[in-house]
């Protein structure tokens, strides 16, 4: 079966030299104008979205933001097409929140790896959606998250899983100690494992979210709630500021006692970052530009 591509532009035109590289290995759903996407998203998942639209074309550049700061649909790389871009044109890209630019001339080769990396990575993310929606049903339902719900049933495995995971994990005793950490959460926060298992979670909390977080644990202390969803942010150790979501529960013994809490740990900043970037762009009227700093957080500028 292969793979869906939302190729996205305003107006019908003829065949693009991008469309005639990858429309024998993958099934083009055409959408037209770009304002058209959500709704077509509400029928069919893609596994990629092609803006085959200007980067200063409003409509496209919206449309992107919209889907990157998405909950429901954040996940889905989308990418734009076309001439190669000043430094003001990759600013813009910058605050679009897009996956990747392709870049005319484009080599088939380069681009065929790039959209199997983008859409592998979108399989991987779609898993952890469903991760996330699962544990967001039992945490509605107040009911304990089992490290079943997270690891392999296989005990052999345990060890692998929890390190291999692609979102953050954590086990945290009654004390608020880390009692595990897995890698993913060390690059989120930026310490070693060893650092972190000397510390409590308030430690890297920031002020703003450890009343709220405190409340909540104090319910699950008194046995109203037994999981909890929260935004808050973390403090990087090398001091700047990371929004995440994080989603607990807690694991008791026979007898009710709290053993520990299971913590998964997703990375929101670039979805708050567009949020952001969107904001300023509607109360001003127009784009905003990031510092130039933001292209270190851009993933490729791919030029075939």
């Amino acid at each position: 079966m292969k793979p869906t591509v939302f190729l996205v532009k305003n107006k019908v035109k003829s065949k693009s030299s991008f469309q005639n590289i990858i429309e024998d290995d993958f099934d083009l759903v055409e959408i037209s104008p770009c304002s058209a996407t959500l709704e077509a998203l509400q029928k069919v998942i893609p596994d990629l979205i092609v803006l085959e639209e200007d980067i200063k074309d409003p409509s496209a550049y919206e449309i992107c933001q919209e889907i990157k700061s998405s909950d429901k649909y954040h996940f889905i790389p989308v990418i734009f097409t076309g001439r190669p871009l000043s430094l003001q044109d990759s600013l813009r890209l910058v605050e679009s929140s897009a996956d990747y630019y392709f870049a005319e001339p484009f080599d088939r080769n380069l681009t065929f790896d790039c959209l199997k990396s983008l859409i592998e990575r979108k399989l991987r993310c779609k898993h952890l959606m469903e991760k996330y929606n699962e544990l967001k049903k039992e945490v509605s339902e107040n009911k304990p998250i089992l490290p079943e719900f997270l690891y392999s049933k296989d005990e052999k495995h345990f060890s692998s899983t929890f390190e291999q995971f692609a979102v953050g994990i954590t086990q945290i005793d009654r004390e608020g100690y880390y009692q595990k950490v897995n890698d993913r959460f060390c690059e989120i926060v930026g310490y070693s494992r060893e650092e972190l298992l000397s510390m409590r979670f308030l430690d890297i909390t920031f002020p703003d979210s450890r009343g709220l977080e405190s409340e909540l644990i104090s319910r699950v202390l008194a046995g109203e709630i037994n999981a909890y969803e929260i935004e808050k942010r973390y403090v990087h150790k090398k001091g700047h500021l990371v929004w995440v979501r994080v989603y607990a529960s807690v694991v008791r013994d026979n007898s009710g006692s709290i053993k520990y809490s299971l913590n998964i740990i997703a990375d929101i900043s670039r979805q708050k970052r567009v949020a952001h970037f969107m904001k300023a762009s509607h109360s001003s009227g127009q784009y905003t530009n990031p510092v130039l700093s933001a292209l270190s957080s851009y993933p490729y500028l791919i030029k075939g």
